[in-house]
């Protein structure tokens, strides 16, 4: 759970969120009952939308606002022969394995799966999420970054 500072650090001035600060405050939160706590963190997701489809739809419009903008700028591969043979060279440098031209790597994000196809979510780590899959040149620059795929698909069918 985030400090209340740092959450704080988000809101400016009195508001909805003072009536839910004491959620964020162990000393306060042990001082309520467990049904109070419930209705207060039900109305607090209710209020600022925090519900697993809303994070989902969050995650997408996120991913897809950076794939959109910085993707043509600064995420991308080399365009050129030399490009792909600099990037090798620079992860042998580093390495002293040669013909590495990037890293890949994945990550599963939770979500609230979508009614329409819920078991496509559900990932061998027992919990349903959507994966993001990235390729880092030897600098850690990224050469490519995508999300979105289904938690249950294959680590090679996110590749191809």
């Amino acid at each position: 759970m985030r400090s209340l500072a740092a959450i704080k650090a988000c809101h400016n001035g009195p508001g909805v969120f003072n009536d839910f600060e004491f959620l964020f405050d162990p000393v306060a939160r042990s001082r309520c009952t467990t049904s109070m706590l419930c209705a207060y963190e039900a109305k607090f997701q209710s209020i600022f939308h925090l519900c697993g489809a809303s994070t989902l739809r969050c995650v997408r419009l996120f991913t897809t606002s950076v794939v959109k903008r910085l993707t043509p700028h600064l995420i991308k591969f080399p365009e050129s022969i030399a490009g792909f043979e600099q990037c090798a060279r620079a992860f042998e440098a580093r390495s002293g394995i040669p013909g590495i031209i990037g890293a890949i790597d994945g990550s599963h994000i939770r979500v609230a799966p979508p009614k329409r196809d819920q078991k496509s979510y559900y990932n061998r780590k027992s919990f349903y999420s959507v994966i993001l899959s990235a390729v880092c040149d030897a600098r850690g620059a990224f050469l490519c970054c995508d999300v979105g795929f289904p938690g249950r698909m294959s680590d090679s069918k996110v590749l191809k």
